[in-house]
This record gives C-alpha cells, sequence and structure tokens, in this order.
C-alpha cells in the first residue's frame, strides 16, 4: 500500500520506504517498508506539534521525511559523527554516543521532551539498542512510541524483553514487501 509517508520516502531517498533502490545520494539494495506501518501508527498525530527523536542521522533523509510528515512538528537527530549533523528548519542535530547512556541524556538536555516519538536507527547493534532504550525510554511521553529497526541477533527479544522495563508492552511488527528478503521487523514499545 503506497502512503502518503512511502511517498515522501521515495521523495527524500530514505532507505525507510520500499519499491526503490536509492538511498540519499547513492544506489542500495538495502530498502526496507517500514513506512506504511509508520503511516498506520502516526497518521492520526499528523497536524500535532509532535517531538521525534531519531538516533543515526546518515545523511538526514528520513529526518527530512519526518519534518515534512510532521508539519507542526520538531524533528531531532542523535548521531555519534560529527560530519553527519545539521541544523535545518524543525530539525535539529545533536552528538550522541549510542552506547553510553551519559552522552544520551546529555544530549536529550539540548532538545524539548518529552518526546512523543523516538526510532533508533543507530548501531543496529543489540547492545547498543537496549542501552538507548534504556537510556531514553524516561523521555518519551506516555503514550508514546518508541521504535527499533533493523534488529539482527537471533535472541534480540528475549534481551530486550528482559531490559524493558515494568508497564511497557514490546510488539513486533512484521514489514512484508521490503526490498530485502526476510526483512527484520520492526519492535514497537509502547507505556501501557
Amino acid at each position: 500500500m503506497l502512503t502518503t509517508l512511502c511517498e515522501l520516502a521515495l521523495k527524500h531517498r530514505t532507505d525507510k520506504g520500499g519499491g526503490h533502490l536509492t538511498y540519499g545520494n547513492h544506489t542500495t539494495t538495502h530498502c526496507h517498508n517500514y513506512t506504511p506501518v509508520y503511516h498506520q501508527l502516526f497518521a492520526q498525530a499528523r497536524s500535532f506539534p509532535v517531538k521525534l527523536l531519531e538516533i543515526g542521522v546518515n545523511q538526514g533523509c528520513s529526518l527530512r521525511m519526518w519534518e515534512e510528515y510532521f508539519p507542526e512538528g520538531n524533528i531531532y537527530g542523535f548521531d555519534i559523527l560529527p560530519e553527519c549533523l545539521f541544523n535545518a528548519g524543525r530539525i535539529k542535530c545533536v552528538r550522541a554516543d549510542q552506547s553510553d547512556p551519559a552522552s544520551l541524556r546529555q544530549a536529550v538536555r539540548q532538545c524539548m521532551t518529552p518526546f512523543d516519538i523516538i526510532i533508533d536507527d543507530g548501531s543496529h547493534l543489540l547492545e547498543h539498542q537496549v542501552t538507548s532504550m534504556a537510556a531514553l525510554l524516561p523521555f518519551m511521553r506516555k503514550d508514546g512510541y518508541y521504535v527499533i529497526e533493523d534488529v539482527h541477533e537471533r535472541n534480540w527479544q528475549a534481551v530486550l524483553q528482559t531490559a524493558l522495563p515494568r508497564g511497557y508492552h514490546l510488539a513486533t511488527i512484521n514489514c512484508p514487501g521490503g526490498v530485502n528478503v526476510g526483512d527484520e521487523p520492526l519492535v514497537v514499545i509502547r507505556h501501557v
């Protein structure tokens, strides 16, 4: 299903969309089909002043997509690489090391919190995903979404479930139709 967010993924050349083989300034074989799921989760919030944080800026493609998708929102990006950081329009990028809780908390102090949506598209290492989740969940709004992309390790469900604080619910959503065969699911965490 082609959604508004799918169209924006194509326009901004982010790998979160599916059905295209471009990402940023280069050709790739690694596009997901996350945008139909994201649209289903977030469409009702489009007109609100959403505060969205994405870990992993890279070329800023998805940050630009989110800025256009949420016209009243504030979009934040965390990345460890200074050359990936930029500020433009309603996008603000901050240097942060996803493997270091103190670095994440320091970066959060430079943003308006709580966040409505946090997306982990950083290192894709389970250890870093657990560290980020533990450090950032306290800065998420009660009814917010915490999403982890690109989970790879075999035992990720048990590890994340064990690390999840009480009162949070973890769900996995498969995203069929991604360019990759056996594309990784989205892990969606909600405060219940």
